[in-house]
């Protein structure tokens, strides 16, 4: 199996989510509806050893919009950067890939600034990552989906073989991720972006790394019930510089 991505590796300064927000969850709702967040058009990064990397990135490109109302893109010297200092860590190698939480341990320990650019107007954000945590199992489907609503996504991978979910099989109609005995093998870093309960109930969307051409326009479904199978869910939290 071509292994991408690994599960979360030791990180004694992450937090559990209940932490964070136990207390906050508790004053407010799920909405039926969260941002729509996954429809924003995806570029198709091929099959790289760096999808943590650009998951996370993801995230972060995710966080900005919801907190300002505009997209700011990654520039590709931060994906260089990022990536090397990853590499450098021992958390990541340009062969088998990366840590699930690699990127977020280098950008929060090295207190790494990101610095972003509007895809329409090219002004700058510069941000930093901080409070990388835990989902807990305890209740974790109502918590990923307390994060998604509220935090701009959740940090995860599929690992095919050992969840027995059939990732590929999602590019065809209806474009969800099912069980399956004999999946195709892969191990994969993916974003839980956005819901609507609406129109697709008890779903979760997953926003591709390979462009809008495959799945539904780019996106993949998971029923909610194999939230569990994937592996374990990191969420976290940014600062944007104060003279933004």
């Amino acid at each position: 199996m071509e292994t991408y991505c690994l599960e979360p590796i030791h990180d004694e300064k992450a937090l559990d989510r209940s932490i964070l927000f136990g207390a906050k969850d508790e004053n407010r709702r799920l909405p039926k509806i969260t941002q729509e967040v996954h429809t924003r058009k995806q570029s198709d990064q091929g099959f790289t050893n760096k999808c943590v990397l650009y998951a996370t990135m993801e995230i972060i490109e995710n966080k900005i919009y919801l907190k300002t109302g505009r997209w700011y893109n990654t520039p590709q010297e931060i994906y260089d950067i990022v990536w090397d200092r990853m590499v450098a860590s021992g958390l990541a190698n340009d062969k088998w890939g990366a840590y699930i939480n690699s990127a977020l341990i280098v950008l929060r320990d090295e207190n790494i600034v990101l610095t972003l650019r509007d895809e329409v107007g090219g002004d700058e954000i510069s941000v930093t990552v901080d409070n990388v945590f835990y989902i807990e199992r305890e209740d974790r489907i109502n918590n990923i989906k307390m994060e998604v609503a509220f935090g701009g996504g959740v940090l995860t991978g599929i690992n095919t073989k050992r969840a027995k979910l059939d990732y590929y099989g999602a590019m065809n109609e209806p474009f969800y991720v099912e069980e399956t005995e004999n999946p195709k093998e892969i191990a994969h870093a993916i974003v839980l972006s956005s819901y609507n309960e609406l129109k697709r109930k008890n779903t979760t969307y997953s926003p591709g790394t390979w462009g809008d051409k495959r799945f539904d326009k780019g996106v993949a479904y998971f029923h909610d019930e194999h939230l569990d199978d994937l592996m374990s869910p990191l969420g976290f939290m940014i600062k944007i510089k104060a003279d933004q």
